[in-house]
């Protein structure tokens, strides 16, 4: 018999009780299978001096293509705020100290993170670091396996006080669309759990989309026809608590503008409502502390860090029926349907040929297209582990009032062709412009136009969850050096980033196809031969 003390309810998995669960006690991933990658991690901890006045603390690290840093916040004053940028030249200053003060209060920051070092899956530090926080005289926060010798040092006397800490919530934002990994602790006192959440779909056999959510190698829920449960909770009994467990995977399914999934663990009390998502993160009323682990999980950013896989790279085939032609006929085939199909399946089909390969950019009329075996080659390639991709421009055309310069059309009618993109399987979409470096080339219209085409079509391509591949292109042809290279391309990739900012653009869910800095073609042979 099931002990309903510790299952509380016939809808509750105990996590410690086998009984509790009709699920097999095993791990709900197969480890062939790699976890997601965070890019954000966010914890806010609740620090209580010994004069009974409060403060909630943000700890923010973040790592992107871009950046990585740290960010610890007071409060909601935006002034008693810190900020640290690991990769900036100007304000990489990996040890040091930071005076602040805010509602007369003041705080200190002692940080030194010169010899940390950083798991491959995330942007916090994993030893070798450490971060404290005095406020007003009070040790507030210590973070880091450094952390006690660094106090130790600091503060020779037992007489500083130290202030009581909790940690309040924490919010995990990742890059994924299969399996997400994470470790939390639920209470002060209890252990850490591992939790893994896997989607699973099509390409393991399935029918329809299940979620299943395993903590410490027990699955606790499995969720079947998630397109239509793709909202709901589940009890959870962990370290003698009761721990809800949210989903919400709607924007999956069903708003491609976003693609976002969120999964929430919240404990409570057994007395409390389930109805908590509009309680207040801390409750001042009572003494005792509830924690939230929330995690964000992205497809678009997970399918923009995958293609740029180290060591993989993207393959075009996305040959127009024209240009495909030429490369048939200096082999004496016929341009034809049949004979272009069986060009691509012996590119996507051949031993090994997709072993070093995370993306394919596809024609229009490959992305529809089978093997022999009737087997469409978007399951090819992800059978391959290999992301389908879509040429979405419509070519060039000569833009008025310039000096034959040159403008990409294709934006009519795009959001519907990215939306038949998606359902046939592609995963990110390439758009061309094409400039021209001369005596008065390339004039300022000629980059705000392609730099405002890149970036609009960024955004209707993101709109519908295809990841953008910004591909401003400068031909090499001309009379210039590589000085006047350089500086066409400084001010064409500002312009098109400045406009993907305006455009509002995730810029870590776009990929840049950068242009070569180099001098014109007629210059290489002479450069060859110079001793």
């Amino acid at each position: 018999m099931r002990d309903k003390i510790s299952c509380f309810s016939e809808n509750a998995v105990n996590v410690s009780h086998p009984s509790c669960s009709s699920y097999a006690n095993t791990a709900c991933v197969s480890p062939k299978l790699t976890p997601s990658v965070q890019n954000a991690v966010s914890c806010v901890y609740k620090i209580t001096l010994s004069t009974k006045k409060q403060f909630l603390v943000t700890v923010s690290w973040c790592k992107n293509h871009y950046a990585q840093g740290l960010t610890i916040k007071f409060g909601d004053d935006p002034t008693a705020c810190f900020k640290l940028n690991m990769n900036s030249r100007l304000f990489r200053k990996k040890k040091g100290t930071k005076v602040l003060e805010s509602d007369n209060s003041k705080m200190e920051i002692f940080w030194d993170l010169s010899k940390a070092k950083y798991d491959t899956s995330g942007p916090e530090p994993v030893d070798g670091f450490y971060i404290l926080a005095m406020v007003d005289s009070e040790i507030g926060l210590i973070l880091g396996d450094m952390a006690e010798e660094a106090v130790a040092k600091k503060f020779k006397t037992s007489a500083t006080p130290v202030a009581k800490v909790s940690l309040v919530s924490r919010q995990e934002h990742c890059s994924g669309n299969d399996i997400y990994s994470t470790k939390a602790q639920f209470s002060d006192t209890g252990i850490v759990h591992d939790i893994l959440i896997r989607c699973s779909g099509e390409n393991d056999g399935l029918k329809h989309p299940v979620l299943s959510v395993s903590i410490d190698k027990k699955t606790v829920i499995r969720v079947k026809r998630l397109q239509w449960n793709f909202r709901g909770n589940q009890t959870i009994f962990l370290d003698g608590l009761l721990v809800d467990l949210m989903w919400d995977v709607h924007n999956w399914f069903f708003n491609p503008s976003s693609r976002y999934a969120v999964f929430m663990f919240r404990t409570r009390s057994g007395m409390d409502s389930r109805l908590w998502l509009e309680e207040k993160l801390v409750q001042k009323e009572q003494d005792r502390v509830e924690f939230s682990l929330l995690i964000y999980a992205y497809e678009l950013v997970a399918n923009a860090a995958y293609i740029g896989t180290p060591g993989k790279g993207i393959l075009a085939a996305d040959e127009s029926t024209g240009t495909i032609g030429k490369r048939l006929s200096s082999i004496n085939v016929e341009n034809n349907e049949s004979n272009r199909r069986a060009l691509r399946e012996l590119l996507f089909c051949a031993p090994g040929a997709l072993q070093y390969i995370s993306g394919v950019i596809l024609f229009e009329e490959t992305l529809y297209q089978k093997t022999v075996g009737d087997k469409p080659f978007v399951d090819v390639l992800k059978e391959g582990g290999v992301l389908p991709g879509i040429k979405v421009d419509k070519g060039t055309v000569e833009l008025a009032g310039t000096n034959g310069e040159t403008t990409t059309q294709g934006l009519d009618g795009l959001a519907q062709h990215c939306q038949q993109y998606y359902e046939a399987g592609a995963r990110f979409a390439k758009w061309r412009a094409v400039l021209k470096i001369g005596p008065n080339e390339p004039s300022q219209l000629a980059i705000h136009e392609n730099a405002n085409g890149l970036a609009r079509c960024a955004v209707i391509c993101q709109e519908n969850g295809l990841v953008p591949i910004v591909e401003p292109e400068i031909l090499v042809d001309g009379s210039h050096d590589i000085d006047q290279c350089t500086d066409v391309t400084e001010r064409v990739l500002a312009a098109c980033y400045k406009a993907l900012n305006e455009h509002h653009a995730i810029l870590e869910g776009t990929l840049l196809k950068p242009p070569l800095v180099q001098m014109p073609r007629r210059f290489h042979l002479r450069w060859l031969i110079i001793p």
